[in-house]
């Protein structure tokens, strides 16, 4: 049976130039344990970025990780955070992401870490306050949390690059089931307001129906980025086990067939009939949303 690993260097070598690709290797097999159990594929639409991601349980894979920033080149603020967030959930449930832009081999990828261990609100934000970021960023991340009914995080995640200041990245859960939907919509339509995103929060809506008909149930993932100063103007929502015209309803009309045939063959690199997640970023204005594809593959069950 062909492992994680096989699809997601299957996928890099169809898809990535040379230059990309011989900065993906070393990569590939510096995490080759962990990718071989869980891989995930992470493309953007009309293929930019490409990425990938897997997840670890202890120190070692934290040392790895920290190695990777300091070889990128990664500020020393951005390596001592993720050390203290590796501390703070004991070095589990913890995920790295990188991502390259194809045609951009002068363009270091951009490496983002994540950790699955569901804190209390309270805790995060005090934490957040005590490294610097402003007591009115504090109060909006409060309100948000208030609006989407949830006493914990369910991801703590940091995202760096050389070229910007650290982003801390917050992730919410949203139960998506039948008898649900409508106090789902409520709290989220809420959410793009206190996001000052009042114009993609109407945009959203219908194609936001059609991602969760029919649904049993599943989870809806809501994120924040931030800085030390502000609010990131975004939110994204991630969208779990969507069929490619769900996902293609996101796009605008006349780019729906590309869409649609994107999300196909990501789902297919990992041999899967549907995605794992699609992650739709809205911005200021009304157009359509910034869509993310994601597929996993994995041997295990953490």
């Amino acid at each position: 049976m062909r492992s994680p690993l096989d699809h997601l260097t299957d996928h890099a070598r169809a898809h990535l130039p040379p230059a990309q690709l011989a900065q993906v290797t070393p990569i590939l097999a510096r995490f080759a344990p962990e990718l071989g159990r869980y891989a995930e594929l992470i493309v953007g639409a009309r293929g930019a970025p490409w990425g990938l991601m897997t997840r670890g349980e202890d120190a070692r894979f934290t040392e790895r990780v920290a190695a990777t920033m300091s070889e990128l080149g990664l500020p020393p603020d951005a390596l001592a955070h993720h050390r203290e967030l590796a501390a703070w959930f004991e070095h589990r449930r913890a995920f790295v992401k990188l991502e390259w832009h194809p045609g951009q081999a002068e363009r270091a990828p951009n490496l983002a870490v994540y950790f699955r261990r569901r804190p209390a609100v309270e805790d995060v934000l005090a934490r957040l306050g005590a490294c610097g970021v402003a007591a009115p960023v504090v109060a909006e991340l409060r309100a948000l949390a208030g609006a989407l009914e949830k006493p914990s995080v369910h991801f703590v995640a940091a995202a760096c690059s050389r070229a910007q200041p650290l982003q801390h990245k917050l992730y919410f859960s949203q139960l998506v089931v039948p008898e649900r939907l409508a106090a789902l919509e409520d709290r989220l339509l809420r959410v793009f307001a206190l996001a000052r995103l009042p114009a993609a929060g109407a945009r959203w809506l219908p194609a936001h129906r059609r991602a969760v008909e029919g649904a049993r149930e599943s989870t809806l993932y809501v994120s924040f980025n931030l800085t030390e100063s502000a609010l990131v103007p975004t939110l994204k929502l991630d969208y779990s086990d969507l069929r490619a015209a769900q996902v293609a309803a996101w796009a605008d009309e006349a780019d729906r067939p590309r869409v649609e045939a994107e999300a196909e063959e990501i789902a297919r690199a990992m041999g899967g009939p549907r995605l794992s997640y699609v992650g739709v970023r809205f911005e200021d204005g009304a157009g359509a949303p910034r869509l993310k594809y994601y597929a996993d593959r994995s041997t295990d069950e953490a």
